[in-house]
């Protein structure tokens, strides 16, 4: 089961999410790349998915998902924020 198939709507951790937003992260090496799906309104996992090629294996991955370094100053800013995000979302439950 692959990273992205754990934020399927239909999986009851989606379903039973009381806040309104369910995070993920995803590392390699310090660099984050961070998810989101709405789960009120059950949109779109963010970043978008990038289908599979039929005939070859590839990583066709951009770059830019893993542009925040969790050592670097903006990495730990956008990491702290979805950090206190998910505390100020459990803090009305």
């Amino acid at each position: 089961m692959g990273y992205r198939d754990r934020f399927d709507a239909s999986c009851v951790t989606i379903v039973d999410c009381p806040i309104p937003t369910l995070y993920g992260i995803s590392a390699f090496g310090t660099a984050l790349c961070f998810y989101t799906l709405n789960t009120a309104l059950g949109s779109a996992i963010d970043p978008p998915f990038i289908p599979a090629d039929p005939n070859y294996v590839t990583d066709i991955a951009p770059r830019d998902r893993w542009q925040d370094d969790v050592l670097g100053t903006g990495g730990e800013a956008k990491l702290r924020w979805v950090v206190e995000e998910i505390f100020q979302a459990c803090s009305t439950l």
